[in-house]
């Protein structure tokens, strides 16, 4: 068969000043065909797919592939460029048989068009019903009414923290390839869920579910099932919790999947959501308890992987406010901050004004004589996803300012390991309190470290409380907002 596999992203904020534009796609993923599939994405849900497929002996057309980091909505230019580029790719492989495409899910543009919605009614338009078309999304996506009509198949990844994307990549493929082949006729039914917030499956009961509704699956009746948890912070008449099912042939069984996923979901949500707890809280559970390994106190609000900018300073301030000693934040994105540690050189002082220079919601920069501990342009860490090579952490500096160990850098980018620390001249298990500015994506590396982890509540750009974030799209009653 011909299968052409092409992939596209962004998960966008709504509430951030920034923009994406065709730069912050070079700067991060965008290759055409001939470049080397491998690090077509930084999680390689894209190259599973093509591997499997090559290995299967199918004839593979790529296609554009385009990823920007999380950050607000895309230029209009940026957005038709790439929409153009991958459905003249599409025309240019000639017939296929199926189209598998990785997407996010989450992307808008300026004019609050919802990307990956457009481009699969695009590409549906272009191929009529007969060719199988298919995506994989990422669970914080918007699962809209259109992008189900234009798919004969979706999966989304199960697991937040994203370790399942191979995974998931490769049973999007094989329900791809035996619909083309006759031998499944997959039925989606998607149910929506009034509920909005973050649902990472590493908590216990969140697990628990996801353990519970991958049981549905087996060949014969239930294909798949995912629970989309959405991404408030994208303001969308789509985002919120969604439970999809693919029957096999059986439209009247997908229903009652999704029915039961819904309904579950629903009478669980208060023990399946995350309530970060305010810094006061958190610091007086870290001074009451015993000697042991550090604790993580995350500052899952200020989440470059969320869009937000990465540079609030609310945590590190109440660090320093508290005296408390034997703290390491990071990362936190400062490039000024960075060029003032390398023209003062390691050992040497510098009046700092850390953070709090990118949105209003980062607080005030904090400011004071800063030490060098380190500098350093190469170093690196690791992914949630443990297929995933390393991933760079560019121009960085470790200071220390109020008797807080800071990692400060040149780009924006989320924590997901201690090597941030630990590559910076800084040793995590010498720490009482570890900041990693990162949601949930930290959690599978520094669980091996430590198991006393807390969520900090404190403004950002994806405010976990929602008590400033105004919301013009989001469609309303949901929970935990309205009564509901």
């Amino acid at each position: 068969m011909h299968i052409f596999i092409a992939g596209f992203g962004c998960e966008v904020n709504s509430f951030v000043t920034a923009r994406a534009t065709l730069d912050d796609f070079a700067g991060h993923c965008l290759y055409r065909e001939g470049t080397d599939p491998r690090m077509a994405t930084p999680t390689n849900g894209h190259s599973d797919m093509v591997a499997l497929a090559q290995a299967d002996g199918h004839c593979v057309l790529g296609g554009t592939v385009a990823f920007a980091p999380p950050t607000g909505p895309l230029r209009l230019e940026c957005w038709q460029h790439l929409r153009a580029c991958i459905l003249n790719d599409l025309r240019a492989a000639g017939p296929v048989d199926i189209v598998l495409m990785n997407l996010h899910g989450a992307t808008l543009a300026e004019d609050g068009s919802h990307c990956e919605a457009v481009l699969m009614a695009d590409i549906r338009a272009a191929l009529g019903g007969d060719v199988v078309v298919g995506a994989l999304l990422d669970l914080h996506g918007h699962l809209s009414p259109g992008l189900l009509e234009s798919c004969d198949l979706l999966v989304a990844y199960k697991h937040y923290p994203h370790t399942d994307i191979a995974a998931r990549a490769g049973e999007l493929y094989r329900l791809a390839v035996a619909t083309g082949q006759g031998r499944i006729r997959p039925r989606m039914v998607m149910i929506p869920v009034p509920a909005i917030g973050a649902f990472p499956t590493v908590r216990p009961a969140m697990a628990d579910f996801v353990d519970w509704m991958g049981a549905m699956e087996e060949p014969h009746g239930i294909l798949s099932v995912s629970l989309i948890h959405g991404f408030p912070w994208g303001d969308h008449a789509d985002a919120g919790v969604r439970a999809l099912a693919i029957g096999n042939g059986d439209l009247a069984l997908a229903q009652a999947a999704a029915d039961a996923i819904a309904r579950r979901f629903w009478r669980e949500r208060d023990e399946l959501a995350l309530r970060p707890i305010p810094l006061d809280q958190a610091l007086a559970i870290v001074a009451a308890a015993p000697p042991g390994p550090p604790f993580v106190l995350a500052d899952g609000s200020d989440n470059p992987g969320g869009g937000a900018p990465g540079d609030a300073t609310h945590i590190l301030r109440g660090l320093i406010e508290a005296g408390v000693e034997g703290a390491a934040v990071g990362l936190l994105h400062d490039p000024e901050t960075v060029a003032d540690a390398r023209a003062a050189g390691v050992g040497g002082t510098f009046p700092a004004r850390i953070g709090g220079k990118r949105e209003a919601c980062s607080g005030e920069p904090v400011t004071g004589m800063a030490t060098v501990l380190c500098l350093r342009d190469d170093a690196m860490q690791r992914h949630c996803a443990p297929e995933t090579p390393l991933l760079p952490v560019g121009g960085a500096a470790a200071i220390r300012i109020g008797g807080v160990d800071v990692v400060v850098t040149e780009g924006r980018g989320q924590t997901f390991s201690p090597d941030v620390y630990s590559q910076m001249g800084i040793d995590p298990l010498s720490k009482r309190i570890l900041v990693p500015k990162s949601t949930v994506h930290f959690f599978s590396n520094f669980i091996s470290i430590t198991d006393r982890i807390l969520y900090v509540d404190t403004p950002g750009g994806i405010d976990l409380g929602f008590r400033d974030v105004q919301f013009r799209h989001l469609a309303r009653p949901v929970w935990p907002l309205d009564p509901l």
